[in-house]
């Protein structure tokens, strides 16, 4: 799909866009989408110093939902590097060396993952509830991969992309034959796994505190601007109550995310002394059970305000703001803004399904 958003400045960018390759991974191939977009990423490598010399950022990302390369910068230079820069993408095939070498620079990045308690904790819950690895992958899988293997998945996941964005000033031609990649999975909650869990560094001092809730497809929206609303800013509930009433946290996060189009959940995550955890836990469910008592009105309709004027800031930096025309507009915050489904009452029944559906979950 080739898609044109007029840009609001004389900044540019162009996005080639890969769908539910982490979504669809199958076991052997888990980190196999990551290892592709580092590999892929060097067809323009050659091109950086000329890219440095007209400010133009080349850079590549994979996340749960998709796999992008990009460029941005002025219009006119995006617009003369463009055709190259996909059409180098497109028929790269990289060595077998740079395959063996760039491997160990993922499973190092691997590993990182693994040094922070969060981190760690996340990916191995994952595991643990879903048989999931997320985009990072899973370390045997990466180690045990062949060459051969990647050329071929390579040639079947990446033979065409499933989005063409461009931001600019008018429509970018370029033939492509794009791909029709599936986003929908199914993710049952489970506990147990038959994915080992990774090592991770001796954390001995605090507690992951852990509300996880699967929601609904319609729902990760919603999800979304809760995590605002509880946890957004200082003068958010859960942040007032965990941290400045009690003093038991540096933060509080709470959001909606996505393994699937499909499957989402909304999560709550902290870290407390251990001591503490059994009791941040019980301050998180007060909020989440009786949401009308710590989500005023007032809140509700300034943040809702202030999304309204973060989307103007959006519209202005445009070029980089392209995750709507990824993913399908429906789960976005977005869709309820301009639909006039964000309301005080919604976000408020929302926030009570989201807690009856809520389990609790610790790495101590």
């Amino acid at each position: 799909m080739n898609i044109f958003v007029k840009s609001q400045t004389a900044l540019a960018s162009i996005n080639l866009v890969y769908l539910g390759k982490v979504v669809q991974e199958q076991p052997g191939f888990r980190g196999v989408s990551h290892l592709a977009e580092h590999l892929l990423a060097y067809s323009v490598r050659e091109c950086e110093p000329m890219y440095e010399k007209y400010g133009i950022l080349s850079n590549a990302s994979t996340g749960p939902l998709s796999v992008s390369f990009y460029l941005q910068g002025l219009d006119r230079y995006i617009r003369q590097f463009g055709d190259d820069f996909i059409s180098r993408i497109l028929k790269f095939e990289p060595s077998r060396e740079l395959f063996e070498r760039e491997r160990k620079v993922v499973l190092e990045e691997y590993k990182d993952c693994f040094t922070d308690q969060i981190g760690s904790y996340l990916l191995n819950r994952m595991r643990i509830s879903y048989d999931y690895c997320g985009a990072i992958g899973y370390r045997k899988d990466l180690e045990n991969l062949t060459y051969e293997n990647y050329i071929e998945y390579q040639r079947q996941a990446f033979a065409g992309p499933d989005k063409l964005i461009y931001v600019g000033d008018k429509k970018f031609e370029k033939e492509i034959n794009f791909g029709t990649s599936s986003l929908y999975r199914d993710f049952i909650l489970k506990n147990s796994t038959e994915l080992e869990l990774e090592n991770k560094s001796q954390f001995d001092e605090k507690a992951v505190v852990h509300l996880h809730a699967p929601i609904k497809e319609y729902d990760i929206p919603f999800a979304k601007f809760a995590g605002k609303l509880l946890s957004g800013g200082m003068d958010s509930p859960l942040f007032k109550l965990v941290r400045e009433e009690h003093a038991l946290a540096y933060f509080v996060y709470a959001a909606g995310s996505s393994m699937s189009l499909n499957c989402s959940s909304f999560d709550v995550l902290t870290l407390v002394s251990k001591e503490n955890r059994d009791f941040a836990f019980e301050l998180i469910e007060k909020v989440l059970n009786e949401p009308e008592k710590y989500v005023s009105r007032q809140r509700f309709d300034d943040l809702r305000f202030a999304y309204g004027i973060s989307l103007e800031k959006e519209e202005i930096e445009r070029y980089i703001n392209i995750s709507k025309y990824i993913t399908p507009y429906e789960s976005s915050i977005d869709y309820l803004f301009d639909k006039n489904l964000l309301t005080y009452d919604s976000m408020i029944d929302f926030i009570r399904r989201a807690a009856a559906n809520c389990r609790r979950f610790s790495d101590k």
